[in-house]
């Protein structure tokens, strides 16, 4: 991968975390969702407790319809942090969306 970022030198991990959190709020919005919860991924290896990363990472397995792995960070973040804005809503809406798959049988087929 690319490392001429240059701004934060290589024992910064939270830094470099940032970074990948940033980007992936970036992906998000050009709806590169799966980019998205890479860039999450890559943030929560340097940080494990990196509580927006883990919610960025929720909110687009939402969005790409794997709420099983949804609920899997939406409930890390609850480990960490019981009182994050929306983190309850969001939980509720990938159990939803879980419900939802396994009578519809697979993931809602355009």
């Amino acid at each position: 991968g690319a490392r001429a970022l240059g701004a934060t030198p290589g024992d910064d991990k939270w830094g470099h975390a940032t970074q990948h959190a940033g980007r992936a709020a970036c992906y998000r919005r050009a709806r590169a969702l799966a980019k998205a919860v890479e860039e999450c991924d890559a943030a929560v290896a340097l940080f494990p407790k990196y509580a927006r990363a883990h919610f960025r990472r929720g909110i687009c397995l939402v969005e790409l319809e794997r709420p099983e792995e949804a609920m899997k960070s939406f409930q890390r973040l609850l480990s960490l942090d019981r009182n994050w804005p929306k983190l309850c809503e969001w939980l509720v809406r990938a159990q939803s969306q879980a419900k939802r798959q396994e009578h519809g049988g697979g993931a809602g087929a355009p």
